[in-house]
């Protein structure tokens, strides 16, 4: 009966385990290299009211272990002052940020936090509020599917 619980138990340990935070965490491959998806990116920011505030090069550090990679910090000056209005947390958050780097297949991800999960890690309640991070959610899924085609 014990060999029978605890294989049970194994089985539930390799079966049952997934990966929530896929949820919030998005990763979309690029058709493009990394050059060419920032290049698509810093195009595609001013069509949607984003400012591009910087790019930490953090390819410079990368080595054999670590592949290349890009943090890009945007912002929208109105929707994150009405953010940190709501709650002052959210300033934790801004500038928005995505990745862009080189994978181990040698293909090049986008990255980034889904902002709806703000709302959860801030307890945002105020239907304003989540209204921007609605919005703001939907923008970076429409400007991510624009970079990442060829």
């Amino acid at each position: 009966m014990k060999k029978l619980v605890l294989s049970l138990g194994v089985l539930l340990l390799l079966v049952g385990c997934e990966d929530h935070k896929a949820v919030f965490i998005k990763r979309k491959v690029s058709a493009n290299d990394m050059q060419t998806t920032i290049a698509k990116l810093k195009q595609e920011l001013p069509k949607h009211g984003l400012v591009l505030t910087s790019v930490f090069n953090e390819g410079k550090y990368a080595d054999l272990l670590h592949r290349p990679k890009k943090v890009v910090y945007f912002t929208n000056p109105k929707a994150s002052t009405d953010l940190i209005k709501c709650d002052a947390s959210l300033a934790l958050e801004i500038p928005y940020k995505l990745v862009v780097s080189d994978n181990y297949n040698g293909k090049t991800e986008v990255i980034y936090t889904n902002p709806e999960y703000w709302s959860l890690q801030y307890n945002v309640k105020d239907k304003n509020c989540l209204s921007i991070i609605s919005k703001l959610s939907g923008v970076m899924n429409d400007i991510t599917s624009v970079i990442t085609k060829k």
